[in-house]
């Protein structure tokens, strides 16, 4: 598995393994925190204060100041601070900036508009330098943009009142700007606005004052802004076909996988199918000749190459066998799943718990299927039931029997797996913990 997918959380379908750089990186950015709640007499914040201020040419730097000042700037002239820890430190910042407001779009209003990375004129940010202070000061963040008539962008004669003829071109290029990042987040100018309610932020003081611990900077340095694909699964499974999944299904099904509790030996090969890396005969192409069979054709039908669609949805004799496991389960369990739509048969159902009754069918057929493939010539329906049974067992355990007693919809499945078992109907606090 790949490093950055074993690093994503679990519930995009990764391993939540940590990034030792990212780890460390979110337990200095703690300090800018404390850089701002610190007072100001402390000798470490005046120094810090100072050496920021020699890189910014700005003399008498005061961290409202610092606030309205553009991230962008603010990493480029860290390289004159010969403080290797604030240095790293500001340098993280555009990033930092730039997915904390991907995160919280409503606030999009506070982001400032100069030096900037997200808002470009020919390929370069808003310079701050460059322009009229006129323009600067009165257009330093979006929100600043809107009208107070008519809560929307402001017209040109508003702009032109407060600036003059000779600065609406740059003022121009500016609202492009902005309303082409806005497009790109499916916002609009109806979306920018002052909160009615709860403290006024001023510049990327949100992004401060929320984040003040290194457990709330680690998410943000681990997220990729603005990546439109995920991961590498995401797209491969696009690419076979099943382009009616989109991020919210993906994330249901990520979640399922991190929540599902049965044989390891079944969770395992869940998450394997879900990635698509089961160890089919798809991946001999790939191996050294060493003898033996080394066709890469399905296990049981040997027309087809084998891979996750067509071992589970597409081979002729698999077919076969989801109906003949379906008859069995709607007559014994009580239970009807659906077995014509790719996407059940390849992860079940996304909106279900994974211990629901057609997601425990899904599975245990699944298994079967793919253990099967090297011992038999079709899968084997008593191999299938006992799958249920381990399963069911599972579901019911200790005393959970006492959460499913009264549905009609489990009664089927409880009645059946107490005849397997041999346990009393009328003994609610089977089977007993040991």
């Amino acid at each position: 598995m790949k490093k950055e997918t074993a690093e994503l959380p679990t519930n995009m379908g990764g391993l939540a393994a940590p990034n030792l750089k990212n780890f460390w990186d979110s337990l200095k950015l703690a300090w800018l925190s404390r850089l701002f709640q610190t007072n100001d007499a402390a000798t470490w914040k005046r120094l810090a204060m100072s050496r920021l201020s020699f890189a910014l040419r700005l003399p008498k730097l005061t961290l409202t100041r610092l606030l309205t000042e553009g991230p962008t700037s603010i990493a480029k002239a860290s390289a004159a601070i010969s403080n290797p820890f604030w240095q790293s430190l500001w340098k993280l910042l555009p990033k930092l900036e730039k997915t904390f407001y991907n995160k919280y779009p409503k606030a999009t209003g506070e982001r400032i508009v100069w030096d900037n990375d997200d808002f470009l004129c020919e390929g370069q940010p808003f310079s701050r330098r460059s322009n009229s202070r006129i323009l600067t000061l009165n257009f330093n963040f979006i929100h600043e943009f809107v009208s107070p008539k008519t809560k929307v962008l402001m017209s040109e004669e508003e702009a032109t009142a407060l600036l003059g003829v000779r600065l609406i071109p740059i003022w121009n290029k500016l609202v492009e700007s902005i309303t082409a990042h806005l497009t790109s987040k499916n916002l609009t100018w109806y979306s920018i606005d002052k909160p009615a309610t709860g403290p006024i932020h001023w510049g990327w003081s949100r992004l401060v004052t929320e984040c003040h611990k290194a457990r709330k900077f680690y998410p943000l340095l681990m997220t990729r802004p603005g990546d439109p694909i995920r991961n590498s699964n995401e797209r491969a499974w696009t690419f076979s076909g099943l382009t009616h999944y989109n991020a919210t299904r993906w994330d249901q099904l990520y979640q399922n996988q991190s929540n599902l509790r049965c044989s390891l030996r079944v969770k395992w090969e869940e998450y394997r199918v879900l990635w698509g890396r089961q160890e089919l005969n798809r991946y001999r192409s790939r191996y050294a000749n060493q003898g033996g069979d080394m066709s890469t054709a399905c296990s049981y039908c040997r027309e087809e190459i084998e891979t996750e669609i067509h071992l589970y949805v597409e081979c002729d004799i698999s077919r076969e066998f989801w109906q003949a496991a379906r008859s069995w389960y709607t007559r014994n369990i009580g239970v009807s799943p659906p077995i014509v739509l790719t996407g059940p048969l390849l992860f079940g159902l996304e909106k279900e718990q994974p211990q629901d009754l057609c997601n425990i069918f899904y599975r245990s057929a699944r298994y079967c299927i793919f253990k099967n493939r090297k011992k038999t010539f079709t899968p084997s329906l008593r191999y299938f039931i006992a799958l249920v049974k381990d399963e069911l067992r599972l579901k019911y355990r200790a005393n959970r029997i006492l959460k499913f007693a009264n549905k009609p919809e489990e009664a089927k499945a409880v009645a059946w797996l107490r005849a397997q078992m041999g346990w009393l109907a009328t003994d609610l606090n089977w089977p007993k913990k040991s």
